[in-house]
Order: structure tokens, then sequence, then C-alpha cells
């Protein structure tokens, strides 16, 4: 029987182990299934008690038949749990304990003295102290199953089991079919998502330390890669700001008057530019060029209208300006077809009406063709499109980069290509974080255009200190050019030689 008890005690530990390593480490399913695992052992010592409640004992113990059925009768119930438990285990309840067990050892002893005695000699026959002691070390083996917490591709469905466990006090599963886990849990998932929603929320911090320490380490060594080139690109955007923080009190007054609207946008492009470039240099500095890369879009489009505002009239920067309403009208139309949808409030109709006579007003002074997207230029060319403006502004040569990193931002097949991979990894790695690989191209062409937008505002009204941060300027652009190239070409050789 020695033998058989510990077989069947290894074989559930087995199971325990094998399902709980199949989630995250967890304090309340490693409880309950030792629980569980200690109520088969007790279940176990009281099941051979009863199997050994037979005729050929009567005489060792001193028992009658009679007293075989009384026992039997009075402890139905107990017959019943101990029926259920090893064939329910590990998932049904906890009905038995090291005091459930003793308690009815007091019983049996008080009412059977015979019948003790055959419990004695079962628990003399396994050694019970060196069962405990088993027992105790397998609990302890138990408390170290389950994957870290920080892998949250398994912590929704084990936060989601700790939930029903507490709640149930029961493993949702059948027969000991772990499979059927996801079966049992779908009438209860509403609930149980909700719960382990909140459990999520309640210990965020904790569930995200580790993870952020692991990035910020990744974030360093990066830095010290790509050092720098960024140091300088992040150096060439506090150039830029300083020198339009200056410029823009430097316009001799009768020339603000006569060209008020060009110098009001190239500020304003100008800004916004510094702005976007800062969010390619954090983007960056985090391992993202596909996002960076998305962002030079908009810092490409910046450039390309600040060269066409600075290389003409003062009536074409106007219509840049104004040409806002209708994109305001367009938004506002999008916004009430769908408010109801969105459960928000309406636009008020004055609003409406005043933008719309706004539009009309604006249609009626410059032309039907300037109620298009880039229709404020369409005094400088027919039917105007951003690529005919970039090649109008002698920017069109950008043009290969600019729809590689239109790929980044929408959602085509095409999109699926990352800078972060090199090119023998692209249909091979799926890349869903940082990358160490691919800022060159982004540093390169986001320097490019911020200087350009720089030039355009510090070439309102040059002077002798415009032309010197233009210079040091352009001085920064090359070499960052140069370091960028540089370090990835390194990379890219790292990753060729044999390994």
């Amino acid at each position: 029987m020695t033998d058989q008890f510990y077989i069947k005690l290894d074989e559930l530990f087995s199971a325990i182990t094998e399902a709980l390593n199949n989630y995250s480490n967890s304090e309340v399913l490693q409880e309950y299934f030792i629980g569980t695992f200690e109520s088969f052992f007790y279940a176990n010592l009281i099941n051979n008690f009863f199997l050994n409640l037979i005729e050929q004992n009567l005489k060792d113990y001193d028992l009658s038949s009679d007293d075989i059925s009384r026992i039997k009768g009075k402890y139905e119930k107990i017959q019943e749990n101990v029926k259920s438990t090893l064939a329910e285990t590990p998932f049904g309840k906890k009905l038995f304990s090291e005091v459930s067990y003793d308690n009815f050892k007091v019983e049996i002893q008080q009412d059977f003295p015979g019948a003790f005695e055959l419990i004695s000699a079962i628990e003399t026959q396994i050694d019970l102290e060196r069962a405990k002691k088993y027992l105790k070390n397998k609990a302890e083996e138990i408390k170290k199953t389950g994957k870290p917490r920080e892998d949250f591709h398994f912590l929704p469905i084990s936060t989601a089991l700790e939930v029903y466990v507490t709640e149930n006090k029961h493993f949702p599963a059948a027969s000991g079919d772990f499979e059927k886990v996801s079966e049992t849990l779908q009438e209860a998932l509403p609930e149980i998502a909700e719960h382990a929603a909140k459990s999520l929320k309640d210990d965020i911090d904790g569930r995200l330390r580790a993870r952020r320490q692991e990035l910020l380490g990744v974030e360093a060594r990066r830095y010290a890669r790509w050092k720098e080139p960024l140091d300088l690109f992040e150096c060439l955007i506090r150039i830029s700001e300083r020198a339009g923080e200056k410029h823009k009190q430097r316009p001799d007054p009768s020339t603000l008057k006569t060209y008020k609207a060009k110098f009001t946008a190239l500020v304003k492009l100008h800004v916004r530019a510094c702005r976007v470039s800062k969010e390619i240099l954090v983007l960056l500095a985090a391992g993202y060029p596909d996002g960076a890369f998305a962002r030079w879009r908009t810092l490409r489009e910046l450039a390309v209208v600040s060269v066409l505002l600075s290389d003409n009239d003062e009536t074409l920067s106007q219509r840049y300006l104004e040409h806002q309403t209708l994109m305001i009208l367009k938004e506002a139309n999008d916004y009430q077809n769908y408010h109801s949808k969105l459960g928000y409030p309406p636009i008020d109709k004055t609003v409406l009406d005043n933008l719309r006579k706004e539009r009309d007003r604006l249609i009626k002074k410059y032309g039907n063709e300037f109620k298009t997207d880039w229709g404020w230029a369409s005094c400088i060319l027919p039917k105007p499109t951003f690529t005919t403006l970039a090649r109008k502004a002698k920017l069109d040569h950008l043009q290969p980069f600019f729809r590689l990193s239109s790929a980044a931002v929408h959602g085509l097949s095409r999109g699926f290509h990352s800078l972060g991979l090199m090119a023998d990894s692209q249909d091979t790695v799926l890349l869903s974080g940082p990358s160490n690989y691919g800022l060159a191209d982004t540093l390169q062409n986001a320097s490019i255009s911020l200087h350009q937008i720089t030039f355009c505002l510090l070439n309102f009204e040059v002077d002798p200190e415009s032309l010197v941060e233009g210079l040091i300027m352009d001085s920064f652009v090359k070499e960052i050019a140069i370091k960028a190239v540089d370090i990835q070409k390194a990379i890219e050789e790292e990753s060729s030689k044999p390994k």
C-alpha cells in the first residue's frame, strides 16, 4: 500500500505543477492546489481505512459486523466526500485537511476504539510523519510554479482563474480535463473579465515596473550606440529654436506691415517644426524609427510649405492662413454626421452657419479650386497636390523617402516593412517593440527638413547673424548624416559576421 500511496501522490503532484506552469505565478492558484493536494492526501488515508473495514480484519481489531455497518452508516457523508475528492482532484473543492482528519480520528477513537487501532496501523504502515514532511516539501515546490507575472501573455487568463477560484472555491474544469477550462469559463467570462481588469489596474505599477526597468536598460544601450547623432540632432533642434525665438523679434515694422501674413505663417510653421522634431527625437531615442519616420512625413510637408511661402508674395501666405476655415468646416461636417453615434452633443447651428458663410466668402474671393485640400496654392499651380507642390519647391528629390514614410501611416500591407529590421529579416521577424537599428534615414531627413524650415524663417529678413546661424545648422546637418550612416553600417556589418 505504501508504494501505491506515494505513486498516486506523485502523479497528482506532476499534474498540478504541469497545470500551474501554464499560467502566471499565482499565490491564489498555488494555495488552491496545495489545498487540493492536501485534501487528496487525507482523503486517501480515510479511504484506506474504509477499504480495510472488511470481515477479514474484524478479529485483529476487535470489531464486529455490526460495528462495520454502524461506522459506514455514521460516516456515509465522509465516504461520499472521499469518493468525490478522489474523482475530481485536483479540480474539486478542498474537502479534507489535517484538522478535519484529526477530528475524524477523535470521533472514531471515542465511538469505535478497535477501528481507531486500524487507523493507527495504516498510519504506521505509511509512516505518517514522513508523509507529512513529503506533503510540506511538495507544497513548497508548488509555490515555485508559474510564469513571471511580468509576462502579459499569460496574465489575463491567470487573473481570470484567480477570480473564479476565489469566488467558486474550485477550479473551472470537469473530470480533470484542463482543455475544458476555456469552455467552462465562457458563461462566467464577462464577470471574470471585470474582476480581472480591476486586479490588473490595482497593481498596475507593480506589473509594469520590471518591464519598464528592462526597457530603460535597452534604451541606455541604444543611446550609447547612437549617442553622437542623437545629441547632434537634439542640439540642432535647440539651435533652431533659439534662432527662431530671436528672429521673430527682429523684422523691421514696415516690412512686417507689408508681409504680416508671410511672417506669421513662417513663424507658426517653424514653431510646429520644432515640436515635431522633438517628437521625432523622443521616438528615435526610444527605438521606434518607423514612428519617427512617420512624423518626419509631417516635417517634410512643413518644409515644402515653408519654401513655397518664402519664395512667393504675401497673397499666397494670406491664402494659406485663411484656408484653415475650409478644413475646420470639413471636420465640423464629419463631426455633425456622427456625433449621435459618438454620444456627443451636436455643434451649434449658428457656428456651422458662420463657417459656411466664411467658406463661401473665401471661395468667391479666391476661386472654386480654393476648396480642395491644397487649394490655397491654386494661384501658383493648377489643381495642386502635395507632389506638384514639392516639385514647385524643388524638394521633390525626397519624394521616395516621403512615400516610404507614408507606409508607416496608412493601413496598407506595405506598412509591414519596418525600418527597425534589416532587409534579410523583413519577412521572418514581426517587430512589435523597439529596435536598435534603422535610425539613420530619419535622423538625416529630419535634420535636413528642420534646417530648410528654419532657413525660410531666417531668410525673411536676412542679416549677418542669420547667415552664421544657417551655416552652423548646415554643419550639424552634414555631421548628423555622416555619424548616423556610419553607425547603421557598423550594425549591418556586425550582423553579417558568422556567429
